[in-house]
């Protein structure tokens, strides 16, 4: 944690060590957002355009807490392969009827991804583009 608070990196961290936290998750996009704000330049608008594509844009129509936008929900989710999982997960499944709880991105349309996934690779390609500028 920085003096002004979390980092992407630390409140990735801290979602990683609690993946059924929707506040956790909701930090870490709403951070996301403002590192993408923080390297906009000169004009934000268009560069949120240009990195609306993939998980950047998923996280920043998160962080924009529409009503017809994505949001953040606890779903059960069936378990397709225990060999997939942590033990932890296998041992939940099996008191759960073969389901796990997974924070997911949910749409309006009723698409349903895993969050945790959306999440890690924004912050990747947050780290990557801050390594490659000057």
């Amino acid at each position: 944690m920085s003096a002004d608070g979390p980092t992407v990196a630390s409140a990735l961290a801290d979602l990683e060590r609690s993946p059924l936290s929707r506040k956790r998750a909701m930090l870490l996009a709403l951070l996301i957002d403002r590192a993408v704000d923080e390297e906009a330049g000169p004009d934000p608008l268009a560069h949120r355009r240009r990195v609306a594509a993939g998980d950047l844009g998923i996280v920043l129509a998160l962080s924009a807490m529409r009503e017809d936008g994505p949001r953040l929900v606890l779903d059960a989710v069936r378990l397709e392969d225990p060999r997939t999982v942590s033990e932890a997960d296998y041992m939940v499944s099996v008191y759960n009827g073969a389901t796990v709880p997974r924070i997911r991105v949910a749409w309006p349309d009723g698409r349903r991804e895993d969050a945790l996934p959306i999440l890690r690779r924004a912050a990747g390609t947050l780290a990557s583009s801050a390594t490659r500028r000057p």
